[in-house]
């Protein structure tokens, strides 16, 4: 009788253990793993193709090296709109979303936190009609029935940086994207910002999507003049500078804990031209704002000015990774 009631004890714990592990992950839960995230841009977000602005087809051994260095999650940018047809039902190219799903299976099967989203869909951007909309939403209705039985590490970014669009447009469109992903995927993590270029005060105009499965977020590449700026000696760093940059991160985090509504900054960077002192600064800067409000955090890398990895020659740029993947303690 001991002995049956151990094997059912044993049966139980497995089931427990397996429920467990194939719970659905919470924001707040998932916020924790998307402190340390990198970008891999001007690929799959070229609107003309993945090579069309220079870079070479992404390989599953960036992911290897993602994993080596520390990262623990990867945003990968795509741009839908010229791999699909332009008459109804609108349907996306077989190869393409073949191509993007291969990518982020190289992806979860390293255990990342992945990030897919619509890039520079000019399309709903540049033109808010009914039949761009609709051909919007069917886009996001494909993509939400390929990937529904992937890992909820797998998370879906609605429009990166709208502008043109207007709020109220990004209001509307934001909701409607909600409902269609919806429809297929009940509880994967959703990610919404505010309009023009998705920055810190956008975000707090643009309402707030009813729902428990998302996160807001938000681009931060301030100072825009400095960092952006080719001259690699021009000094930033006061305290005064500093505290520019943690002013943002304070009023978001003041805006959003109180509701209970995880944030994440899925673009920051500084241009890999500025002297190697000055780019660590900036980045130490960040990742310390990054760490001492919660959020999640993903790191511009374009593999051209904004460039952290060497994706050709599987090279780290000066100290930014090591910065970007550090322990709180190593700050």
């Amino acid at each position: 009788m001991k002995r049956e009631f151990l094997k059912a004890l044993v049966i139980l714990l497995a089931c427990f253990h397996i429920g467990q592990s194939n719970a659905q992950i919470t924001p707040q839960q998932a916020i924790a793993h998307l402190q340390k995230g990198i970008n891999i841009g001007n690929t799959l977000d070229a609107p003309r193709g993945e090579t069309s602005w220079g870079q070479s087809p992404i390989q599953s051994y960036y992911f290897d090296d993602y994993k080596a260095a520390g990262f623990t999650a990867v945003r990968i940018p795509v741009t839908w709109e010229r791999h699909v047809d332009t008459i109804a039902p609108y349907k996306i190219n077989p190869e393409f979303i073949s191509r993007v799903e291969q990518v982020v299976d190289w992806g979860l099967s390293r255990g990342f936190y992945i990030i897919l989203n619509c890039h520079h869909e000019d399309l709903i951007k540049k033109d808010y009609s009914p039949k761009n909309v609709a051909r919007f939403e069917a886009i996001w209705n494909q993509i939400a029935a390929r990937f529904k039985d992937k890992s909820n590490h797998l998370l879906f970014e609605i429009l990166n940086e709208p502008q043109p669009l207007s709020l109220a447009n990004l209001n509307d469109l934001n909701k409607r994207i909600f409902k269609v992903i919806r429809k297929s995927n009940p509880t994967r993590i959703i990610v919404y910002a505010g309009a023009a270029y998705s920055n810190d005060l956008e975000l707090l105009k643009a309402d707030i999507p009813n729902d428990k499965y998302m996160i807001a977020n938000f681009h931060c590449y301030t100072p825009w003049t400095w960092l952006s700026g080719k001259d690699k000696n021009v000094p930033w760093g006061t305290p005064a500078e500093k505290d520019e940059i943690k002013a943002i991160f304070d009023w978001v985090y003041m805006f959003f804990a109180p509701r209970h509504i995880p944030v994440m900054v899925n673009e920051y960077g500084c241009i890999a031209v500025k002297s190697p002192e000055l780019r660590s600064l900036f980045y130490k800067t960040y990742v310390e704002n990054i760490r001492s409000h919660g959020f999640g955090s993903f790191a511009w890398d374009d593999g051209g000015d904004f460039k952290i990895y060497d994706r050709a020659g599987r090279k780290w740029i000066g100290d930014v990774q090591k910065i970007i993947t550090s322990s709180p303690d190593d700050q």
